[in-house]
């Protein structure tokens, strides 16, 4: 086992080591008929839970994970009005503790897809390789709008940390891999009123899903009204700041929300909230919680940023969520609906604030921070280097620190004191490689 793990790793930095072809389509032209291009990547991730049986077990020995990611992506322009994009990915992963250890926790099924297609090629207690579709769309121009079928990439919203419009897959805040966002399944029309305004509407379809993260329902047929989504989006660009409005049905309920992005003298700035609402039965909180999993809320972020000549790039953003924790007693019921896909962030109030540099032509330096403004003060702090090996191929080295208080055992049962202060740290590389 060990070697097979061994070898695995070798096999990756070493790819990740020899340059590509100069372009990224290594058969064809996307821009043409057909066009095939991707990515491997190796990922080495290692984390050291702190003594806290309840959530790492009595061993307490540290967690590692290897993943090896294959990603194909075929597409094409085979009429002036026609295109197509198809993703097909697949990846092998080992785990030094059996069944995942802490890699394996917040699993959940994603929203608005009808179909669960990852396909587990094999595997045992230690090792798992799976296969997936990605992304498989068709898109059409007829000249006054364009309408895209399929599974795909939806991203609303403009902020770093958070977005609370970005209601179709969005990104962790501490998501260090942002390269590709997966699809969702979904009908996509956009209507351009001009140059800087039109309107945007997706229609995606999708299944509820339980607490523990699983599907409801297991055939994908039964999509439902509760896990689908229907939203409208309008756009437009008011005295040099970008405005957008947009409202409608999401996941379990529906939403109305609005944004600006713009700049004030040298200071870019952005805004976005959203009101999201419940509408029909909610399911209940694990137990021996009480209460509804998802819940009528307000969130918000208001960002400011500047990017200097000398490529110094320095941003601030708050976060508020009226569905986040705001006391001690408030913790494992965020627990659940972060891992829930219920809430941005754990705490109702945050702070992130991040800089950049290129401290040579070839590596960029960044500082992530994340502070939790709730009672039970915590921190998280991202430092990460990516230095550029080819072209086509960089290295990325970085660690998530986590600081705060740690959770406590009342009557048997783990209480939540923070939120950063639940999570072990985290060291990682990643070594990628496009062609």
């Amino acid at each position: 086992m060990k070697r097979r793990f061994l070898f695995v790793l070798a096999v990756i930095v070493l790819a990740g080591l020899f340059p590509g072809p100069g372009a990224r389509a290594f058969l064809g032209d996307s821009d043409k008929a057909f066009g095939l291009s991707g990515s491997v990547r190796g990922i080495f991730l290692y984390a050291d839970p702190y003594d806290f049986p309840a959530f790492f077990g009595w061993s307490g020995d540290d967690d590692t994970r290897a993943s090896a990611i294959a990603r194909l992506a075929a597409a094409g322009r085979p009429s002036e009005r026609l295109s197509y994009e198809l993703h097909l990915v697949t990846a092998y992963d080992y785990f030094s503790t059996a069944g995942g250890g802490f890699f394996a926790q917040g699993a959940v099924k994603p929203h608005y897809r009808i179909g669960d297609e990852t396909r587990d090629i094999g595997g045992n207690d230690h090792n798992q390789s799976s296969l997936w579709l990605d992304r498989a769309n068709v898109k059409a121009a007829f000249g006054s709008f364009d309408l895209t079928a399929g599974r795909q990439a939806v991203t609303f919203g403009k902020a770093w940390f958070w977005n609370p419009l970005d209601v179709f897959y969005p990104f962790d805040s501490r998501q260090f891999d942002r390269d590709y966002k997966p699809g969702v399944d979904a009908l996509r029309l956009e209507v351009p009123f001009s140059r800087f305004s039109g309107a945007t509407l997706v229609a995606a379809l999708g299944r509820r899903t339980l607490a523990d993260g699983s599907y409801e329902t297991k055939p994908a047929t039964d999509a439902d009204w509760y896990g689908s989504a229907l939203i409208g989006r309008l756009y437009a660009t008011l005295s040099g700041f970008d405005m957008v409005l947009m409202g409608g049905k999401v996941y379990g309920g529906g939403l109305l929300g609005g944004g600006a992005t713009g700049e004030l003298g040298p200071l870019a700035v952005r805004f976005e909230a959203a009101y999201f609402f419940v509408d029909g039965d909610s399911a209940s909180l694990p137990w021996p919680l009480s209460g509804s999993l998802y819940a009528d809320r307000v969130t918000g972020v208001l960002g400011m940023g500047r990017r200097f000549e000398n490529s110094l790039d320095i941003e601030l953003e708050y976060l508020y969520d009226s569905g986040g924790a705001s006391s001690e007693g408030d913790w494992n019921a965020a627990l659940a609906r972060y891992q829930a896909q219920a809430l941005l962030q754990l705490s109702n109030h945050m702070l992130g604030f991040t800089v950049s540099y290129d401290v040579s032509p070839l590596a960029t330096g960044r500082v992530a921070v994340m502070q939790s403004l709730s009672r039970g003060i915590s921190t998280n702090i991202s430092p990460s280097l990516t230095v550029s090996l080819s072209d086509n191929a960089e290295a990325v080295f970085g660690a998530s620190l986590n600081f705060g208080p740690r959770p406590v055992l009342v009557m048997g049962l783990p209480v939540i004191q923070s939120e950063f202060g639940t999570f072990p740290s985290q060291f990682y590389v990643e070594i990628k490689q496009y062609f």
